[in-house]
């Protein structure tokens, strides 16, 4: 996963209404593009119908935007990506319907393809925790390629695995120090990051 620092704010928004600005569409499909495709593999769809929900995407996108005008009073950005998202799931899936035994026809949704569910799951807050979980992610890599693999490896070990410091030095053959000091740091500089995106990227 390349480091994607790229803000997507009104201001990109705003240039993607012209269709010849090559750069900016090029920023926006490389911060948007893992996150569509993600999602549509996490709804059930393969490789190829992800791919396919990715180019449905911003096919509609490329459509709409010449006439779109950002009003952040109406929503962010993503929640309309996410109406996008799970339009394309459906239309893709459709396309991909088969003939059961009996002779009907049958489309293979998932659950999630459906219509969107209310309360807690109103497509703002599930799209507000599928889009943190994207930058966290985003902000791991990013710390990730400014650490040493010795370094990455004792946070590993010690704070996603759980393992006490004195295992992970042992492990490692390394000090306790060495260990818990720079595990702290890099969970600090993961908070930093994701901070920081949230607000490049997340319309804050």
């Amino acid at each position: 996963m390349s480091k994607v620092t790229t803000p997507t704010s009104a201001t990109l928004l705003e240039k993607l209404v012209d269709l010849n600005d090559a750069a900016a569409w090029d920023r926006f499909y490389r911060v948007y593009a893992p996150f569509i495709v993600g999602n549509a593999r996490q709804r059930g769809c393969n490789e190829t119908e992800a791919k396919d929900v990715l180019q449905e995407c911003m096919l509609r996108l490329m459509q709409a935007m010449p006439t779109f005008r950002y009003d952040r009073s109406r929503g962010q950005f993503r929640a309309y990506l996410y109406f996008q998202l799970l339009a394309a799931i459906r239309r893709v899936r459709r396309q991909n319907q088969v003939i059961g035994p009996n002779g009907a026809v049958v489309v293979p949704l998932n659950p999630q393809d459906g219509e969107i569910p209310g309360g807690n799951n109103a497509p703002g807050a599930e799209m507000d925790r599928e889009w943190d979980k994207y930058l966290l992610a985003l902000a791991m890599e990013n710390v990730r390629k400014r650490t040493s693999d010795s370094v990455w490896q004792a946070f590993i070990k010690h704070k996603l695995e759980g393992r006490t410091a004195k295992e992970v030095a042992e492990l490692l053959g390394v000090t306790e120090s060495n260990v818990y000091t720079p595990a702290h740091r890099i969970v600090a500089a993961i908070r930093r990051e994701f901070l920081k995106l949230k607000t490049e990227l997340g319309e804050e």
